[in-house]
Parts: structure tokens; sequence; C-alpha cells
């Protein structure tokens, strides 16, 4: 059995051999296997057919570099298979290696199937194998040969790219060095390109800062893309700031290979006024050959200069060398291949190796040789030895430039000359949704302007046509029918009779730069809760309606509005309800006045009005009652039905005030006037409440400095066990000695202390000034005595502020907790906020006991005296200075008394004047007892005299 009917018996078990290595290979993997075995199975018909076609020696001979000389034969079928192998394995993205690997394994499967056949082996005739070796080699030829004409026109294209682009463009291995740069970066850095090669971006004295090493690090450590900013500075003076993109390329390992850059000027956004001048002019260059002469056996016998500086040798030196001292043994099977050749056709090459040079380098070359006769008929080999490696980089150099094109983040789009697609890269199909297959061929304009109008469109269109080029931003339409915003450039190449050859257009898409540039507009003018202008942008708008009335004669109002008890909303029904609040009181302030009036919130429960152009300010009263009104109506939010108020102050210009900042402070002045006659109500601003105003921030100010003059004291109100008139506690009271202004009543400055944040300060002194007198009087006097301190709610939201260090420093003392109370408002229960009953509840598990103060007063509510460890209830001196044995105020004052005691709770009454009170507070069970009848609040040493003298 011949060769060709064995291949046709036995097709399934060759294809099954040659379909197991075949799906190993990474190019198969996306490929159709039913596809790819018939496609293996018609390869070997066709050479199966051709075997057994009769063909002179001549014919194989050609056959085996691929050639066919004879027309119609089946070899010809076989250069056409290999043709279109060829080009469908380049399509599906194979490497020139899995091509030839692929016909290595259908020879490979052909032969170890037939070798299992003994008989029929021995009886083959050698010249047969032969033949299917060359036909297998025909094929394999041809099919690389268009691989590879395929893969060169590819890498051209993608050169012609990144050479032409206006960007920056280069490449860098990954010690940071330069491999690859173009021409408009060269240009750039005023340099040879060749004189760039080698080295590193931060070389060149132009570009300044550390950003962009730093920036290289993070790539190389990261493996991931990097964006940043670097600049230019040139002799003269003159900045130039670019935008730059690293972008690590990785190899099949996910190992870097190299870096690739681009760098866009973003110091001006126009079009170019120059054209691109020239065109990609690197290309491979050859180097001096060499000449080398080698005996049969493989010894040197001569070689001339060029070979001997290509190895680093001299001519005795490589004389006393064996052909293996300098080629790498690596290269046995492809030695042994070239030398079958050369005694077969008296010549072998040009094939590839590499030679070691004499410092230990290894050089790519390219070779070839021919069997030489001298005059004694004496044989030897005679080599035309090329170094490859120039060429090698360039080649390396293309395919990272075609790497580059596949990874860039920008868009490509390649056009010929009538503006048909003819490529596209990914970032092209990320960015407009649209594929290869969907824009091959067709014309550009339907994919991007078909959306545009004239006045659009023919601008650019005009410059294009006669610059070449065209450059800016433009808002494209994505496949799904979106729009989106480019800066795209547009690029026409020419070929050398100066004809336009293709465009190529590259663009980024800056969508969501844009968006972020409306969206940080829109933040810093307008308030994010309401959608109502902020303070910037009222500013704005109060400046420009102060020049429009000016100019007018006209007058202007501006009214400051602040919502009354809306922190207590916020506080007891959360801020859910507190935004929805402030919502509908936009929408409400928004309906009342006029279009060309501004409302804005300068944030919290505040709102400014501004009401232009008046022509009589009667009509400013009108609106005023008419928010008023507004405002008190039911909000309904959320199943919640809140009622409340707003306090209004009204300043006009140009009378209170003639720049935009003092007609607001005045507004805001006159607001806080309404608030203390009593809220819900609207004030105009006069001159008394700038005194005022002024007054409150000398006070202020002096306030900030109380405490490192050592102006605060404390004074001491004894608290009287009423049943033995014992006195074991006292309250510690602060006082604030003003060096101009004398005595100044806590009344007049804690609140200002608690609206300033200042009281975290005060209280801390007031704390450790209390606890240190404490131990004093603990330690001389009585061990068992107390001192209460009062505590502001404000000091509860700043729970880190100065409380941490409480229990350290009593223990410093040593105090033990009990030794202290803390006195609190029943407002601060209220809040139930987490900061607060932490705080609490730490307080509870040092010891120190809990005083409510000013019982009565406030939101009484008997949950959250379950809720919380209370230790004493102080009832408020309202109800103790009109007490009498049938008022109102004693049977409230016993109801308290017994509540407190189921409760567990000891019960202290403050304000007791007279001998009546007490008596009445004693038969209703009150405990303790505090005020003037028993003693004002006295210093230190006073209250030492009186308890322990």
């Amino acid at each position: 059995m011949n060769l060709a009917d064995f291949i046709t018996q036995n097709m399934e078990p060759i294809l099954q051999e040659w379909e197991e290595f075949a799906n190993s290979l990474e190019g198969t993997k996306e490929l159709n296997k039913e596809e790819l075995r018939d496609h293996a199975k018609e390869m070997l018909i066709t050479i199966s057919k051709d075997l057994m076609s009769p063909q002179s020696e001549k014919q194989q001979q050609n056959k085996s570099v691929g050639k066919s000389d004879n027309p119609g034969a089946e070899s010809t079928k076989m250069n056409e298979k290999g043709t279109s192998h060829g080009e469908a394995r380049f399509k599906s993205g194979f490497s020139v290696q899995e091509v030839v690997s692929e016909f290595r394994a259908l020879r490979a499967s052909v032969l170890k199937q037939w070798e299992k056949h003994p008989q029929l082996a021995k009886s083959t005739n050698i010249n047969e194998i032969n033949r299917f070796n060359e036909s297998i080699d025909q094929v394999l030829a041809e099919s690389v040969d268009v691989f590879a004409n395929h893969k060169n026109q590819q890498i051209k294209l993608f050169e012609t790219v990144l050479e032409i682009s206006p960007d920056h463009n280069y490449i860098l291995n990954k010690d940071g060095n330069i491999i690859f740069v173009n021409k408009a970066m060269a240009d750039q850095l005023r340099q040879d390109p060749k004189n760039i090669l080698g080295k590193s971006i931060t070389d060149f004295e132009e570009i300044k800062g550390n950003e962009w090493d730093l920036a290289f690090k993070k790539v190389i450590q990261e493996k991931n893309e990097i964006r940043g900013e670097t600049q230019y500075k040139f002799n003269g003076g003159s900045t130039l700031f670019y935008e730059y993109i690293l972008t690590p390329i990785v190899d099949a390992s996910g190992e870097i290979e190299a870096i690739a850059g681009t760098e866009r000027d973003i110091t001006i956004r126009k079009s170019w006024e120059e054209t691109i001048q020239e065109k990609f002019n690197a290309m491979f260059t050859l180097s001096p050959l060499g000449m080398l002469r080698t005996s049969m056996e493989g010894t040197y016998m001569t070689a001339n200069q060029a070979f001997l500086d290509m190895v680093g040798y001299t001519l005795e030196e490589i004389k006393e060398l064996s052909y293996w001292d300098i080629t790498p043994k690596k290269y046995t099977d492809q030695e042994d291949e070239q030398l079958v050749s050369l005694k077969k056709i008296g010549k072998y090459g040009p094939y590839e190796k590499e030679y070691i040079h004499k410092d230990g380098r290894l050089i790519p070359f390219r070779l070839n040789g021919a069997i030489i006769t001298d005059e004694f008929g004496v044989e030897s080999i005679w080599s035309i030895i090329e170094d490859i490696t120039a060429s090698r980089q360039i080649a390396d150099s293309m395919q990272l430039s075609a790497m580059v094109y596949e990874n860039t983040s920008e868009g490509i789009i390649i056009t010929d000359h009538q503006g048909l697609i003819i490529s596209i890269n990914p970032a092209f199909t990320k960015i407009s949704g649209y594929q290869l297959e969907d824009v091959a061929f067709k014309h550009y304009s339907e994919f991007s302007f078909n959306h545009l109008d004239k006045t659009t469109y023919q601008p650019m269109l005009q410059d294009f046509t006669t610059l070449g080029q065209w450059q800016g931003e433009m808002k494209l339409q994505h496949k799904n029918g979106e729009l989106y915003f480019v800066w795209l450039t547009i690029n026409t190449i020419f070929d050398k009779e100066n004809s336009v050859h293709h465009y190529v257009s590259i663009f980024s898409d800056i969508t969501q730069k844009k968006a972020a540039e409306d969206l940080l507009l829109q933040q810093a003018s307008y308030d994010e809760l309401t959608g109502l202008p902020n303070r910037r942008l009222l500013i704005d708008r109060l400046i420009q309606d102060i020049k429009l009335v000016t100019r007018s004669n006209s007058k202007l109002a501006l009214l400051f509005l602040d919502l009354d008890y809306f922190k207590t909303v916020n506080d007891t029904l959360g801020h859910n309800i507190g935004d929805a609040l402030l919502k509908e009181t936009s929408t409400r302030l928004t309906r009342i006045v006029r279009l060309t009036d501004t409302v804005a919130r300068l944030g919290g429960d505040e709102f400014v009005i501004i009401l232009s152009e008046l022509n009589d300010i009667e009509s400013v009263e009108r609106v005023v009652q008419e928010i008023l009104y507004q405002i008190s109506k039911p909000f309904n939010l959320n199943d919640e039905v809140v009622h409340l108020s707003a306090s209004i102050g009204i300043a006009f210009f140009p009378e209170d005030a003639t720049v935009a900042d003092d007609l607001i402070k005045h507004a805001d002045q006159a607001m806080y006037n309404a608030k203390k006659e009593g809220r819900n109500r609207s004030s105009y601003f006069t001159p008394i409440m700038q005194s005022l105003a002024k007054a409150r921030m000398s006070m202020l100010n002096d306030l900030h400095s109380a405490i490192t003059k050592q102006q605060f004291s404390l004074h001491y109100q004894p608290i009287v066990e009423l049943s033995t008139g014992h006195v074991q506690k006292a309250e510690a009271l602060i006082r604030w000695l003003h060096p101009i202004h004398g005595m100044v009543s806590p009344v007049d400055f804690i609140k200002l202390a608690e609206e300033t944040g200042l009281i975290h300060d005060v209280g801390d002194w007031v704390f450790r000034e209390a606890t240190k007198q404490l131990a004093i009087i603990r330690n001389q006097y009585d061990p068992e005595f107390k001192i209460s301190i009062n505590k502001s709610p404000v000091q509860f939201q700043k729970v880190k502020h100065s409380h941490t260090n409480w229990f350290d420093h009593l223990k410093g003392l040593g105090l033990p907790g009990n030794s202290l109370v803390i006195e609190i408002t029943e407002g601060l229960l209220m809040s139930n906020s987490n900061a607060t009953n932490k705080l609490l509840v730490d307080f509870e598990n040092a010891g120190i006991e809990l005083s409510l103060d000013d019982f009565g007063t406030g939101y009484s509510s008997l949950s959250y005296l379950k809720k919380y460890d209370i230790d004493y209830l102080k009832i408020d001196r309202s109800f103790v200075s009109n007490l009498s044995e049938d008022s109102n105020d004693a049977i409230l004052c016993e109801a308290i008394i017994v509540m407190a005691h189921k409760l567990g709770i000891k019960v202290i009454a403050e304000g007791i004047e007279t001998e009546e009170q007490k008596k009445i507070l004693i038969n209703s069970g009150c405990d303790y007892g505090q005020g003037y009848l028993f003693s004002k609040p006295v210093p230190i040493h006073e209250l030492i005299q009186k308890l322990f003298a």
C-alpha cells in the first residue's frame, strides 16, 4: 500500500492524533472545532492527490521551497490551499510559530500512524516519504509567506498611525529607557530620534517634576494604566503642559514586556497651525556583511574584519576555536538541517541563528552559504553573515507598536482616500459600540457626523479641506443612539505624489470629564439638597442686582429667614424628615416670590431672599406676611405632621447697607432680633442691632482669652439635706470677672460659648477646677463630700473633645466616681443620640451620679426616666418661688416627689428662699434643697469656712 492510499484509508486516526495537538495551540481556541478538523482533512486529501500525481525531480525540488511550475497540477492546488490557509490563520490571530507548529503536527500525525504498520513502512519507497515532506513544506511555505505579507502590511500601517499622531507616543522598556519614540515627541525635545533611544524621559531638562517618574514606577508595580500631567519648560521661559497615559504591555504570562506612553498637549485646545511634515522615517538598515570560510569539519579557516568585529575575536583567536565554541548547542538540529541542504544542493540558508560574542553576549545573524572547491579540489564552506541585531530591534519595536495600537485607550479609525473605513482598534469599539464588521468599507461620517447640523459640520469640513487636518471637541453618536463627547484629531496621510492616501482619526472619550465639569459647576453654585442657589451664587446675584437697582434708581430688599425649632424636629424625627422639611420649605418660598427674585439656601435652616427692583417698600411686608403664613401651615412629611414657624430679618439697599456682605450681615442681625422677640415674626434692621452685634463680637473675643488670663472662678451653693440640715453637697457655678465690665453673669456668656463651641474648653476648665478643689475638701475636711457640675448639651455633641481624660483625671486626684454629680437637662435626653447614650453609660460605669436639672420646664417624659439611670431630680425654681399650702405648685411638687421616689430617684428643690417653702417641701418628702434661704453661691474659701469652721 502506498502512502497516499494509507492516508486516505486511515484519515480518522490521523485527524484524531493531529487534533489533540492542534487544540493546544492558543490560536485555535476560538475556532470552530468541526471547521478546524475539516480544514486538516481537505489538506490531507489534497496532499494525497499530489502524491499520486507523477512529478519530475526538478518539480520536486521546486516544491520543497514552495514553488510549482506545472499550472493546473495538484501541487498548484496545494499552493492555493497554502494561500487560503495563511490568510485564514492571519485573520484568526495565529502567530507564525503556531502556523508552523500546525503543519509539523500534521506531518508527525501521518508518520506516527504509518510507523504503527511496520510492514508497510518497510515496503515504502523513501522517495514517497520525501515527496510527502515536500508537499507539506510547499503548503507551509506558501502559508507562512502569505501570513508574513499580511503581518508586514499591518505593522507598517500601525507604524504610520503612531508616527503621524500629533500626540507624543513612545515605548519604554522595563528599566524606563526609550526604545521607540515618534516624531512629534522628538521634535518637542528638539532631539534627533536616534539621540533619544536608550535614554529615560527624565534625562531631558525640558521635562520638569518627578510625577512622571513616580507614575512609571507605579505602572511597573501595579501593572495598571496610569494617567497624569507633566511640564515642558524651554529656554525663553515658555511652558507647555502635557497629559500623559502610561499603559503596561503584558505578554501571555501576564508579565510586563514594555510600557506604552502617550502625551497630549493640553496647554491649548485649538487646531494646530502646522501639518505633520514628515512620515515615519525609521527603516531597516543593512549592517556591513561578514565573510567566513570554514572546513567541512567546522574549523574556522579565515574571516574578514567585519565578521571578526561582529563576534569580538581576532583572526588568530578564531582559528583556534571549534565551530561549537561560538555557536550555541540549542542550534544543533537546525545546523543538521542546513548541513543536509548543503550536501544535497551545495548551499544552505538563508536562516537565522546566534553567535556567542567573546564577551558572552548572544548576537543574532542571518546566514547564507555555499560549498566552494579550490584549485586543489579541497571543499570548504563560504558564508555571508549579516548582523540582524538592529533589524530585530526594529521588528520588536514594530510588534510593540502594533500592541500599542491594540491596547491604547484612544479610539483610532483608518480610512482610505475616499473616507471608507479600513481599520479600527479595540478602543474605538469600546467607545463607539461599533465592531469592525459594522463599519468596514463604509464611510466614516455614517458613524459620527450624520446627526450634526450644517452649522457644526461645515466649518469643521472647511478647515479640514484647507489644512488637511482638524482637531477639537466633537459630539458623536454611539451605536445605541446615545450622544457622547470626544476630543478628536483627524489627519491626512499623503503618498509620494502628495496625493491623499489615508485618513487617520484619533479620539478620546471626554464625556465623563465634561459631566464632571458640569457637576462641579452645579456643586459650586447650587445647594445639593434643595437645588437652590448657594452662598456663592447668592453673593454673585446680589452684587448684580445691586448694580441693576442702582442704574434704575429703584430699591432692593434682602430677607434673612431662619426656621424656628428646626433643630428639635431634626433631633426628634431624624435627618430624613429634616431634609424633607427643608425641601418643602424651599418649594413654598419659591412659589411666593417672583421669577426675577432669588431664593437661596445658606446652609442648615437658613434661607435668603432677594427682592429686586422694588417700586415701593410696602410690597415687602406683604411678601413677608405671606412667607410667615405659608411656613406656619402644617408640613406633611412621610406620615409625620410637623408644625413650625420662621423668623425673618429684613434689610434694604441702599438705606441699610451699600455692599452685599454688609446687607446680608444686617439682615441676619435683624433675624436674630425677631428670634429674641418671640419668633414667628419679622424684624427690620436698625442701627441699634449693629451696636448689639458689635458688643456681642467684643464679648466673644474677650471670652476666647478668659481662661488663659485666669478671669474665671467657681462659686459654690450648698445643697442641704432638708430633714437634717446637713450639707454634704454643693453645686459649682462659674463666674467671669471681666477686667472692664466687672462680674459677668453666666446668663450673658454661657449661651454665647455654646453657639461658638467655646463651651467645650469652658466646661473642661470647670470640671478640672471643681475636682481639684473637691479633692482638697475631701482630703482635709469631709471625705464624703460631693460636688455637682453642670454640663451643656453641646458638650455631648463632641465627646472626644474633653471627656476621654476625665476619668483618668479623677483617678489621678484619688477621687472616686461617686464624688461627682453631673447635672444635665431634659432636652439632652430627648436627643437620644448614640454619642449621648454612650457618654451617659460611661458616666454610670465610672460611678458618677446624674442629676436632671430644671425638671418640669422642658419635654418631661417618664420613658426617659425609666431608660436612664438618674440619681436626682431638681425641681425648677419656677415651681418653688410661689409655693404655698394651697397652691397648684405645691400639688405639682408633691406629685414630682412621689413619682421620683417610686422610681428610686432623690429630689432636690431649687430656689428655696423662705421657711414656708422649706416646710412645705419637707412635708412633701423632698430630700434636698438649695437657695438663698441656706446660702447664696460663695467662693471656695467661704464655703469651707461656712461648712467646716
